[in-house]
């Protein structure tokens, strides 16, 4: 009977374990402007709305925030974009810079993780935004694998 209890409660911590592995990175389209397709010339008439005073040059080049944050600025391009390609390299660099050994600029609400998981999710085969995670990968420790896993997706599209 304790070997079975044992392995019960082996299963729960194992089941346990990977749920809190996989962070929910949120719905697409939660009550918010877009998504919009970054790649497609009708999406792309939103652009403008999207960008307006948010994705600016001292966004894209991370010197300062227009209206917020810097983290807040991009999350706001990217969940109406998941795929804007400048706005995750910026995201990906912001990440880097904030602290190399937490994925999570400290005012967004999801992870530069997360935003690449949306972007996917929203374009599977879009091969930029896998190169793009690809080279953010490769520049954090021990993703090296990760990064060559999302070229070879990249590279089969």
């Amino acid at each position: 009977m304790k070997t079975l209890s044992g392995i019960a409660l082996l299963i729960i911590l194992v089941v346990a374990t990977n749920l809190q592995a996989e962070p929910f990175c949120g719905e697409l389209d939660a009550d918010f402007f877009g998504p919009f397709d970054y790649t497609n010339t009708y999406d792309r008439r939103n652009l403008q709305l999207a960008e307006g005073g948010r994705f600016t040059s001292n966004i894209r080049n991370l010197v300062s925030g227009n209206e917020g944050s810097l983290a807040s600025e991009l999350a706001y391009t990217l969940r109406a974009f998941p795929n804007h390609y400048p706005a995750l390299i910026a995201l990906a660099k912001l990440s880097l810079r904030r602290d190399r050994s937490v994925d999570y600029p400290r005012d967004q609400l999801y992870s530069a993780e997360c935003f690449f998981d949306r972007a996917m999710r929203f374009r599977p085969s879009d091969v930029t935004v896998r190169t793009i995670y690809g080279n953010y990968l490769h520049s954090l420790d021990g993703r090296q694998d990760d990064a060559m896993e999302q070229y070879q997706v990249a590279a089969s599209s």
